[in-house]
This record gives C-alpha cells, structure tokens and sequence, in this order.
C-alpha cells in the first residue's frame, strides 16, 4: 500500500522550504562584561577586592584569655588571687568576665578573682572574657590546697595499721592505708612517711593474695626511698611470687655484696636463685644465714633441702627424719601445706612459691614429712 501525503500536509511541507534560515542568536555584551568581573573577583583579584573590603568593613574578633594564679599550692587556708587583667580585644573594646571554680559560677565579675580555700583539694580556676560583641575566650589554671601534716597524727594512724595487721584484719588495715597514702600530696606527708604508709598497703595486699596490686604499692614506697634497703628486700616479694626471680636477685644481689641485705634479704635471694635454677648461689647465700642465730635459721634449712630436691628431682633425697626435725620445731612451717590455714608470715609465703616448683610427687612426700605427732 502507497502513502500519499494529505492535502493539509503538502501546503506545510511547500511553505517550510520557502521560509529564510534561521540567524543565530546573539549574546547581549552586558553579560560578557558581567562574566570578566565575577571572573576577576573570584579568581586572581579575589584576594585584593576582598582585602578591600575587611579593610573597609572589619570583622569582629574574639578577645584573648589569659590568667595567672598565685601562689598555686599550700596549706589550708590559703587565700589565692588569680588575674585575668593581660586579657584583650583586637579591637580595643570593652570586655565582661566571669569567673569558675571546679566549673562552678561564682559571683565574681572583675579582671580579677580572690577567694581563700578552707578546705584541701584539687581546684581548677577559669575565667571566660566576653567582648560587646558577644564573643569569648577562656583560660583556666590548678591549684593545690593541702592539710598541715601532724607528727602525731601520722603516728596513731600508723599504730592503727599495724594493729589491724597484725590482728590479721588485711582488708582494714589495707583500708585505711589507702585513706592516708592517696592524700600524702594533700597532707604534706614526708616522702619517708608516705613510703611507709605505701608499705603497709603492699604488706595488707601481699597476705590477701593480691600480688599485682601489692607490686603497684611497694614500687611507690621503693620510688619514694630508692636506697632503702627494707622497700628493696619488700619489693623482691613480689618479684618471686609473679614469677620474677631474676628480678628478685637484681635487687638483692649488690645488698648482699654491701652486706646491708640483712637475714630476710638473704633468704628471699636464696629462693630466688633456687627458683632460676642457680643452686650453687642458692646454697652460697642460704649456708651464709644457717651459720647466724636468727629467726629465719629453720626456714633456712628447709630451704637447704627443697634446693637439694629441686636439683635432683628425685624422691629418693627425702629424709622424712630430716625434714621433721626442721618443720616441726618452727610453726610458721607446718603452715606451708596447710591449704586452709591462711599464711600471715612473709617468708612463708616465698617458700610456698619456692615448693611449687617441686614435682607434684615430691610435694606429697614433703607433705607426709611434715605430719608432726
């Protein structure tokens, strides 16, 4: 089939061949001009136009902040005055201030702040400066309010934990240790004073168990009082019974050159070298504190034959005769096995962990060894 265009198309078609091209259309020049201006502003001379501009219309700035507090520590009462008068304005306008304290609004409103603490503590002092516009900045400062330290204060405090550690009350006395040696900076407590006080905590903590934690307290006393010899033989506890000997022997091994290590000192490195496996130190320091009249003599020779046993592994070293004899005359050692009994005594406590090395077959023949009648 043939399409034929209608009679109302062809008349269109006739007159759309006829019509003149289409001119193209022209851009008016405003626009062009109005392009070479924005380009210039926001390209190249953007930075001149606007630095016309600030120049003419400046923006606001905020102010500076500044404070200075003396003096920033003391006893109570302690009267501070804290300045905040070297503040600014770039532009030289008036400025408000408002003053904080432990970000508490106080009532004060000048450049500069006094007040005297009645009370020890840590407090933090800010001030905000505003300007007209609205505008602020603040800066802040610590200072530190302590308590006049008492002599005989600390002195019945320190009674208190020595009763309550030796009543076997381990939680009070650590608790009232902790009461006293976080506040040594607060009190003004002497570094030897706070030392001690570090001391008994790690003591408390030591007989409760709490290895770690008695590691953290007895390495503050030791810090507080580096050359002293009863924080250094404290700290080697804790060495032995983490599983630290040779830590233990760094810190004893030049008291013992020195002889200052004392008979404690002297054990404790002898059961830190029989736990490394140095049983010829072990028995050189052990033989020197049997050969002396001191408390530690049978725990001395106890520690004579766990070595023994540690270096041959064998049962066949047992001497139940022996060992009796040793154990049954020093209670603090017939404790060693009692799982239920808790241990109060310090060296008895490193002797455990000196007899855990043993084969478990070996422990259970000390153990019948040790059924005195």
């Amino acid at each position: 089939m043939t399409l034929r265009a209608s009679p109302i198309t062809r008349p269109l078609a006739a007159e759309a061949a006829n019509k003149p091209p289409l001119r193209k259309r022209q851009m008016p020049a405003w626009i062009g001009v109005a392009g070479c201006v924005l380009s210039f502003v926001m390209g190249s001379g953007s930075e001149f136009v606007f630095g016309v501009w600030d120049r003419k219309f400046p923006k606001n700035k905020p102010p500076e902040a500044t404070i200075k507090v003396a003096p920033k520590e003391g006893n109570v009462p302690l009267t501070v005055v804290a300045r905040a008068s070297a503040s600014s304005d770039p532009e030289g306008r008036q400025m408000t201030y408002s003053w904080s304290v432990n970000n508490v609004l106080t009532e004060a409103q000048g450049g500069v702040y006094t007040h005297t603490f009645t009370e020890r503590g840590t407090y933090a002092i800010a001030v905000e400066v505003k300007d007209e516009k609205g505008l602020v900045d603040a800066a802040d400062d610590t200072i530190t309010v302590r308590e006049e330290y008492s002599e005989q204060q600390y002195v019945d405090d320190s009674r208190t934990i020595e009763r309550l550690l030796g009543e076997g009350d381990f939680e009070g006395a650590l608790e009232e240790a902790n009461r006293l040696r976080y506040s040594c900076v607060h009190l003004a407590i002497p570094p030897e004073r706070c030392a001690t006080l570090h001391s008994r905590a790690a003591e408390a903590r030591l007989k409760l168990g709490r290895y770690e934690e008695g590691f953290e307290s007895i390495s503050i006393a030791t810090k507080l009082m580096p050359r002293d010899v009863i924080y250094m033989v404290r700290q080697s506890e804790f060495h032995i019974v983490l599983n630290h000997p040779a830590l233990a022997v760094a810190d004893l091994v030049d008291l013992a050159k020195d002889n200052r290590i004392g008979p404690r000192g002297l054990l404790y490195l002898g059961i830190a070298h029989a736990i490394e496996g140095n049983y010829g130190e072990a028995e050189a320091y052990i033989n020197r504190l049997t050969r002396s009249t001191n408390q530690f003599a049978a725990a001395a020779e106890f520690t004579l034959v766990v070595t023994e046993l540690l270096q041959r592994k064998a049962k066949s070293a047992v001497s139940v005769k022996e060992i009796s004899s040793i154990v049954c005359g020093d209670w603090p050692l017939r404790t060693l096995f009692l799982t239920e009994t808790r241990i109060v005594e310090r060296h008895i406590i490193i002797l455990r962990t000196l007899i855990g090395r043993l084969d478990p077959g070996v422990q259970n023949s000390l153990q019948e060894a040790m059924a005195c009648s």
